[in-house]
């Protein structure tokens, strides 16, 4: 029988039977396990609070209580670990108290070695299961992931892919849209982790207790709107990546608790004095100077330092244009572009344009165009709220309202068929009165 100790290697047991301890200790380290043991209840939460295990072995009669007592604290601290309640009662009603409190398996003493490896293999199972649905990955079949072909973005990407296969801190800073968030979940997807929880928190969206609620948690009564106790980040990304996006924004205080955490790897909930432990591997990015938010004194410096091990910069479209065409193609497919080729002429008039806002302005601008081709081919002429002298877009960034984009797109679709309004009617998908009944709207606007 194969077992599963590869995935699962910590394990917890709870038995107050020394000659059964040595055994399980024997049997469990000969398949791989890691075994941690308490002889009482309250010397197994002690344990449980200070480190993650994989699967607990319980007993149910034990010197300081009843085992399946403590099966929804287990949990309370890790859903995804697996228990096991061992008893030498074989009374189903004990079995079935076990099972609602939250028992994966049950096992009968005295019982065969190769019995408990079979639980042990199922169990495994379960927590790896377990493990994917806290994950925010899909369990589909991973998109391919396009950063471009220039040497530049090249040179990023190898970096990143070198630094995943360790747990250092990675650092990614860049300008706004050029996908920090993207290179952080790809580190991600090819890092040892993979399997275990992508947990992602912009820190520009929440500020002071609701941004250390939302990564540390909160015991029941923290706060006035605290009603039950509270999973932080910090938390669920146990043994996976918790990504830290702006953390630029993020405030001093908070600052100064996350920096705990990085130099102790144990926290506390709000609220609570209970130390908890959290193993996940940081990756930050963000769009300021941090050097210079420490010079004024709106970063901490020590902070800076610990996230910084591993720096990653991506470089904005401006400096790669060349990979505009292999990202417009991207882009379109997840936008579910219905067509197999696209003009030419589009990837070069993309290239032209200054997209400030990088690959997420080039994905707006393809969508606004989708929608105004209303299931045509793509052509330059549906970039029209896009268009104009070369000098004015550089001068400033236009912005239509939707009824003035579609009339820009009327015209433009208009001249491009020589004024045949028959052609430009059937290219716009409506009828040609329809088109007359625009026209006039358009008249009457500029009169």
């Amino acid at each position: 029988m194969t077992t599963a100790s590869n995935t699962c290697q910590d394990i917890l047991i709870v038995e107050d039977d020394k000659e059964l301890l040595t055994g399980y200790k024997m049997f469990l380290g000969k398949k791989g396990y890691h075994a941690t043991c308490a002889e009482t209840l309250g010397a197994a939460m002690d344990y449980v609070n200070k480190q993650t295990f994989n699967i607990a072995l319980l007993d149910v009669n034990l010197p300081d209580g009843y085992g399946p007592d403590i099966i929804p604290g287990l949990k309370s601290n890790d859903p995804r670990m697996s228990i096991i309640v061992v008893t030498s009662d074989n009374k189903i009603e004990t079995a079935v108290d076990a099972i609602k409190r939250g028992a994966d398996n049950y096992l009968v003493k005295p019982f065969k070695w190769q019995n408990l490896e079979a639980v042990l293999d199922r169990s495994s199972e379960f927590t790896t299961l377990r493990r994917r649905s806290f994950a925010n990955e899909s369990l589909q079949e991973e998109k391919s992931i396009v950063f471009g072909d220039s040497s530049i973005i090249r040179t990023v990407v190898h970096q990143a892919e070198i630094a995943a296969k360790s747990d250092t801190n990675i650092f990614i800073t860049g300008e706004t849209g050029t996908g920090k968030g993207v290179l952080a979940r790809h580190i991600h997807q090819i890092s040892n982790r993979n399997e275990e929880a992508f947990v992602e928190l912009n820190c520009s969206t929440l500020k002071g207790d609701l941004l250390k609620s939302e990564l540390f948690g909160h015991a029941k009564g923290a706060f006035t709107s605290a009603y039950k106790d509270r999973q932080g980040l910090i938390e669920s990304a146990d043994r996976g990546t918790l990504f830290l996006d702006e953390i630029g924004d993020m405030d001093w205080e908070v600052q100064t608790m996350l920096l705990k955490v990085l130099e102790e790897h144990t926290f506390r909930r709000l609220g609570e004095n209970k130390l908890r432990k959290s193993s996940f591997r940081l990756l930050c990015a963000t769009n300021k100077d941090l050097h210079e938010a420490v010079e004024k004194k709106e970063f901490r410096e020590d902070l800076l330092y610990r996230i910084n091990v591993f720096p990653l910069t991506l470089p904005p479209l401006r400096e790669r244009t060349q990979d505009i065409g292999a990202l417009t193609i991207s882009l379109l497919r997840e936008l579910n572009y219905k067509h197999d080729l696209l003009d030419e002429t589009v990837i070069a008039y993309l290239s032209e344009v200054p997209l400030r806002g990088n690959i997420r302005e080039l994905r707006n601008t393809l969508e606004r165009a989708m929608i105004l081709a209303q299931g045509t081919p793509l052509q330059q002429y549906h970039f029209s709220s896009n268009q104009g002298n070369s000098n004015e877009k550089k001068e400033s960034n236009i912005c239509f309202t939707l009824k003035s984009a579609e009339q820009e797109h009327i015209k433009k679709v208009i001249a491009h068929f020589h004024n045949d309004k028959t052609q430009a009617a059937q290219a716009l998908g409506i009828s040609v009165p329809s088109l007359y009944r625009k026209l006039e709207q358009i008249r009457s606007k500029q009169h």
